[in-house]
């Protein structure tokens, strides 16, 4: 699973702990804006990613988030 994700925060609460991730992995915020928002809508420009995520909901997200995950290579 997507680890930290035990609380699913509203729209600006996900846009502090996104922000909190990548200033801690040293990397542009919208690294992973722009991942987030592909794999929580299928799209790779839309309204916004936390607004979204907040809509389509914790266990949609986070299930579609593993999913994307599964992709990756090793």
């Amino acid at each position: 699973g997507v680890p930290g994700c035990i609380h699913w925060p509203d729209a600006p609460r996900l846009e502090a702990v996104l922000n909190a991730f990548a200033e801690e992995k040293s990397e542009p915020s919208g690294t992973f804006i722009h991942a987030l928002r592909l794999c929580v809508t299928g799209q790779a420009v839309g309204p916004g990613v936390y607004d979204c995520a907040e809509l389509v909901g914790k266990e949609k997200s986070l299930s579609r988030l593993d999913a994307a995950l599964k992709d990756l290579p090793d």
